[in-house]
């Protein structure tokens, strides 16, 4: 039993408060559409389908009429993903719930959170991992997704920690100039790009400054790497997100760590002169999401059945949910970077 009896010298004060162990909390679910999973599925669904519409279309140019002109072609495509159920239990008594509340807690909430603890953190492994990573699911197993490796600088630094920073802040931003050319989002308005690394990650590219040769803000002095990308992407409507995820230390290849650089939703691009070249694209229904991930509820539900004869409850804890989806791979960059 967790919560075992206990002796106390009289008189004493106790601290009404608990120390509990904190966990990280991950900033995963950045990288999807919404910053969070779709609640859009039905308890008992198997699977998602997302229909998919290609189009080859051209025309024939000359001063007389044609013999054979050319007519739109088009491909379907119909995508799936699985769904999965994710269940765990609590059992107690009235015992139990009474020594519990000698250490101060309630039995019944410290379930309903730890339960939900390990729900979502099975959720963050499904966003980034699936289950099954030869079918392509989870982020990280993304098919046709990039994948690049940290280069290293002029003096052969191929480490975040050892790398200069000015090399680091340009290799960055080449990246994201690449995965929105791939995306078509150049001078098409401001899109967000969500950057999930490990803590040590962030947190070097939040302190590492870079020179002013490099980069200078406005008026006097520089900024640390992230800084400098925030700022230089507000000039071009790149919206940076920095979002932290330590099982990503060791993800990348060769044991580097790993980052995750998307566009979560993308842009439609219809900025331009007012002939449209993307003039199919205005077809309607659209999806813009490029990450996604589906659930059938926010939360857990708790299902309590009483044990007839032991004065105790069974609860279960039920939820269903798919794994993490990218739809459009030229929205995903997958950087492996060595820390050290």
């Amino acid at each position: 039993m967790a919560f075992q009896a206990f002796e106390k010298i009289t008189p004493s004060f106790t601290e009404p408060r608990i120390i509990l162990n904190y966990a990280q909390k991950s900033g995963a679910f950045n990288a999807l559409s919404g910053r969070k999973p779709r609640m859009t599925t039905a308890q008992g669904d198997k699977k998602v389908y997302i229909h998919k519409l290609d189009m080859r279309s051209d025309a024939r140019v000359n001063q007389s009429g044609a013999e054979s002109l050319p007519t739109p072609e088009f491909q379907t495509t119909l995508i799936s993903t699985p769904l999965y159920t994710i269940r765990n239990r609590a059992e107690w008594d009235m015992s139990d719930v009474q020594h519990a509340g000698n250490w101060n807690v309630a039995l019944p909430e410290a379930y309903t959170k730890a339960n939900r603890h390990g729900q979502f953190n099975v959720l963050r492994r499904l966003l980034l991992n699936g289950v099954r990573a030869g079918d392509g699911e989870g982020i990280i197993n993304t098919p046709n997704a990039t994948a690049v490796n940290f280069t290293a600088d002029a003096q052969g630094n191929a480490t975040l920690v050892t790398a200069d920073p000015d090399h680091t802040f340009s290799f960055l931003q080449q990246l994201v100039v690449d995965l929105r050319s791939r995306i078509m989002s150049i001078s098409q308005g401001n899109i967000r790009i969500n950057f999930t690394a490990p803590q040590r990650v962030i947190g070097r590219l939040q302190q590492s400054i870079v020179e002013v040769t490099s980069y200078q803000r406005q008026g006097a002095g520089s900024a640390s790497i992230a800084g400098a990308l925030e700022e230089t992407g507000a000039w071009n409507g790149t919206e940076w997100e920095f979002s932290v995820d330590d099982t990503l230390i060791g993800a990348g290849a060769g044991g580097a760590d790993l980052c995750i650089i998307n566009a979560p939703e993308l842009i439609n691009p219809q900025s331009g002169s007012s002939i449209n070249t993307n003039e199919f694209a205005t077809l309607q229904p659209s999806l813009e999401d490029a990450a996604l991930q589906y659930t059938d509820r926010a939360a857990p539900t708790e299902f309590p059945t009483p044990i007839p004869g032991m004065g105790a409850v069974d609860v279960l804890y039920h939820m269903e949910a798919s794994a993490g989806w990218v739809v459009r791979p030229e929205s995903l960059t997958l950087l492996s970077i060595k820390y050290n």
